[in-house]
C-alpha cells in the first residue's frame, strides 16, 4: 500500500507536503524540458528584451503618428471648410452682380482671414502635419516589421521546447506527487464500463449531456471521472404584445357641460412559452463498493463559512443542531435520522436523508467525521465548504463550486510562447491549480479512511477495444474542434453534440457526430383583454416556437496511446513510432480536416 494510503488527513497533508511537493516536481519538469531542448535562456531573455524594447518604440511611434494624423485632419478639414465658405461667398456675389441684386455685404475684414485661414490651414496640412504622418507611419511599419521578425525569431528559437509538452504532463506530474493518484489516457470504453457495471453508474449522468472535456482515473484504487459537461433543459420565456385602442366619452367639465372627449388606453398581453435552456457544469464521479446500500445528499452550509468562535455562530450551531435533535426523537421509519456524537459533523454535513444509518455510521466513523468538519471549515488551503455531495449506493457525485473556475483541458497550446519566462509562468502555473482542483474535488472522498481501505482496483482493460476512446472522449474532441463545424444550418440555438460509436477495428473507430438544436418558428397568440371602453379586444402577442433538429457528420478517432511521447524521440521505441506514422499516413489527413485531442486524434466530414 502507498504510504498516501496511510494518511487521512486531506487538508493538512496539502499544507504540509503536497502543496510544495507538486510545485518543485513541476519547477523540475519544466528545467528537465528545457535542459531536453537545448532553448539558450540568455539568448531568449536578450531576444524578448529587444522585443519588448521595439513594441515600447512601437507604441510611442504609433502615438505619434495619432497625434500627426488627427493635426492633419484637423487642418485638412478647416482648408476645405474656409475654401467652400469662400467659394460659396464669391458666388453670391457674382450671381447678384449678374442679376443686379444687392451685392452680400461681406467685410473686406472676413475676406482677409478667410484666405488666411485657406493659405495657413492648407499649408500646416501638406507641407507640415501630412508629411510627417507619412513619416510617423513609416516608421511604425518599420517598426512593426521589426517586431514580426523578432517576435519569429523568438518562435524558431522556443520551438524546440515548445514541441516537447504534452497533453500527459499535468496527469504525470500529479501521479509523482500523489503515487496512489493515477490518470488515464484517455476516457476509456474500459473504464466507463467498470463506473457502469461495477458501480452502477446510470447512464444518464453522462449520456444526456454533451461532454466538453474529462480527466479520468483512479485513487487508491477507487475510479473517478471530472468531466466538464453541457446540458439541456427547458425553461420559459415570456413575452409581451400590446394594442392601443380609442374611444369617446361625454364627461361634465367644469362649467357643468358635457364635453365629449378621446380616451386611449394601451392593452399588454403576456404569454409564456418553452425555452431551451444550456447549463454547463463540471462535476466529479467517484466509485467505491463501500457502503453498497447507503444513499444520501448533502448541500453546502453558510455555517461551515462562518467563525466557530463567535458567539452569534455559535447560537446558530446550538439552533440547528436542536432541529436536528428533534427530527431524530421523531424516530420516522420514512427518515430513519439518528444523530452522531459529533454534532458539528451533523450540523455542517447536514445529510438527513440516509438511507442506510448502519452504513453511514461505519463510512462516517469519528476519524472521517473530524477530517469532513476540517475540510469543510477550511479557507486557508482549498475552497472550504464549497461542494454538493450526492451518494447513490457505490457511485458519489461532487459538484464543487471552485471547480467552475477549473480548466480541465490539459492542451499543450497553453503552454506555447515565443517568450521562456511567460512560457514558465504558463506551464507552472496551469499545472499547480489542475493538481489542487483535483484534489479538493476528491477530497471529501479522501476524509474517509474506508474509502481508501476499500481497495477496488480492476483489470478494466480485459480487450485491446476497452483501451479505445469512450463516445464520451470523442464528444470532448468534437466540442473542442467547434460545435459549429456540426450544427444543422438552421438551428438557431447551441448544439448539444452527441457521439454514436459505429464501428471499431485496429485501433481506429468509426462514428458518428449527432449535433441536437433546434429551429425557430415565429408563432402569434390572440388574447383576449378588456378595455376602458367595456369593450374585449384582441391583442396579437407574437413568440418563437424551438422545434428540434439534428444533424449527423462522419467521425474517425485513431488511438494515440501507442504514439511516442512528444518527449521521447523516436528511437527510444522506433516499433510504435513508425506504427503510428504509418496509421496517419493511411488516412491521408489533408483531405478531411483532423484535429488531435488528448491521445485521440480525430478527422470529422
Amino acid at each position: 500500500m502507498a504510504a498516501f494510503d496511510q494518511v487521512w488527513e486531506p487538508v493538512e497533508r496539502w499544507r504540509s507536503e503536497l502543496r510544495d511537493k507538486h510545485a518543485d516536481l513541476v519547477a523540475a519538469r519544466f528545467d528537465a524540458l528545457l535542459a531536453q531542448s537545448g532553448v539558450d535562456a540568455e539568448a531568449n531573455a536578450g531576444l524578448c528584451s529587444t522585443i519588448h524594447a521595439l513594441e515600447g518604440s512601437l507604441e510611442k511611434a504609433k502615438k505619434v503618428l495619432a497625434r500627426f494624423r488627427t493635426a492633419s485632419r484637423i487642418c485638412a478639414f478647416a482648408f476645405f471648410a474656409s475654401s467652400a465658405v469662400a467659394a460659396i461667398c464669391a458666388c453670391m456675389t457674382l450671381l447678384a452682380a449678374k442679376g443686379g441684386g444687392e451685392k452680400p455685404d461681406l467685410p473686406a475684414a472676413a475676406w482677409i482671414a478667410l484666405a488666411v485661414c485657406i493659405v495657413a490651414s492648407g499649408s500646416l496640412w501638406r507641407r507640415v502635419f501630412a508629411p510627417r504622418a507619412k513619416k510617423a507611419g513609416e516608421k511604425a511599419d518599420a517598426i512593426a516589421r521589426s517586431v514580426a521578425e523578432e517576435t519569429e525569431k523568438a518562435w524558431r528559437q522556443m520551438e524546440p521546447l515548445n514541441a516537447l509538452f504534452d497533453w500527459s504532463i499535468p496527469a504525470e506530474i500529479a501521479h509523482e506527487t500523489m503515487p496512489a493518484l493515477e490518470i488515464d489516457p484517455v476516457f476509456s470504453v474500459g473504464r466507463l464500463r467498470d463506473l457502469a457495471d461495477t458501480f452502477g453508474l446510470d447512464e444518464n449522468v453522462l449520456g444526456g449531456r454533451s461532454i466538453l472535456g474529462t480527466a479520468s482515473g483512479e485513487i487508491a484504487g477507487s475510479p473517478f471521472v471530472l468531466a466538464d459537461a453541457i446540458s439541456q433543459k427547458w425553461g420559459e420565456k415570456t413575452y409581451t404584445g400590446s394594442r392601443t385602442i380609442h374611444w369617446t366619452e361625454r364627461v361634465k367639465g367644469p362649467d357643468g357641460k358635457s364635453h365629449t372627449v378621446v380616451r386611449t388606453e394601451t392593452l399588454v398581453a403576456t404569454v409564456t412559452k418553452p425555452l431551451p435552456i444550456h447549463e454547463r457544469a463540471k462535476f466529479l464521479i467517484f466509485g467505491n463498493p463501500a457502503a453498497p446500500d447507503l444513499s444520501f445528499s448533502r448541500d453546502p452550509s453558510p455555517l461551515s463559512g462562518r467563525d466557530p468562535s463567535e458567539r452569534a455562530t455559535r447560537r446558530a450551531m446550538e439552533k440547528e443542531e436542536a432541529r436536528l435533535e428533534a427530527l431524530a426523537r421523531k424516530m420516522d421509519p420514512a427518515n430513519p435520522f439518528t444523530m452522531m456524537a459529533n454534532h458539528d459533523f451533523e450540523v455542517l454535513f447536514h445529510a438527513t436523508n440516509r438511507s442506510h444509518p448502519v452504513q453511514f455510521r461505519l463510512l462516517y466513523t469519528p476519524l472521517a467525521q473530524q477530517q469532513t468538519v476540517t475540510l469543510l471549515r477550511d479557507r486557508a488551503q482549498g475552497w472550504g465548504d464549497d461542494f454538493s455531495l450526492r451518494k447513490e449506493k457505490m457511485v458519489s457525485i461532487v459538484d464543487a463550486a471552485h471547480l467552475t473556475q477549473a480548466d480541465i483541458d490539459t492542451s499543450p497550446e497553453r503552454y506555447r510562447s515565443w517568450e521562456l519566462a511567460k512560457c514558465r509562468e504558463k506551464f507552472t502555473s496551469f499545472c499547480n491549480d489542475w493538481f489542487k482542483h483535483l484534489y479538493f474535488a476528491l477530497s471529501p472522498m479522501l476524509c474517509v479512511p474506508l474509502y481508501q481501505q476499500t481497495r477496488t482496483h480492476d483489470d478494466i482493460y480485459k480487450t485491446g477495444e476497452d483501451r479505445a476512446a469512450a463516445p464520451q472522449e470523442l464528444e470532448a474532441a468534437a466540442n473542442a474542434f467547434g460545435e459549429k463545424h456540426f450544427r444543422h444550418p438552421d438551428s438557431a440555438t447551441l448544439s448539444l453534440l452527441k457521439v454514436r460509436v459505429d464501428a471499431r477495428s485496429g485501433g481506429e473507430t468509426s462514428a458518428t457526430v449527432v449535433a441536437h438544436g433546434f429551429r425557430t418558428e415565429e408563432r402569434v397568440d390572440v388574447v383576449s383583454k378588456w378595455g376602458g371602453d367595456g369593450r374585449c379586444h384582441d391583442v396579437e402577442v407574437h413568440w418563437l416556437e424551438y422545434l428540434p433538429v439534428q444533424r449527423e457528420t462522419p467521425m474517425s478517432a485513431l488511438d494515440a496511446t501507442s504514439r511516442p511521447r512528444a518527449w521521447e524521440t523516436p528511437e527510444a521505441n522506433p516499433s510504435a513510432a513508425e506504427a503510428w506514422r504509418e496509421a496517419f499516413r493511411r488516412w491521408n489527413p489533408a483531405e478531411l480536416a483532423a484535429f488531435r485531442h488528448r491521445a485521440t486524434v480525430s478527422r470529422f466530414g
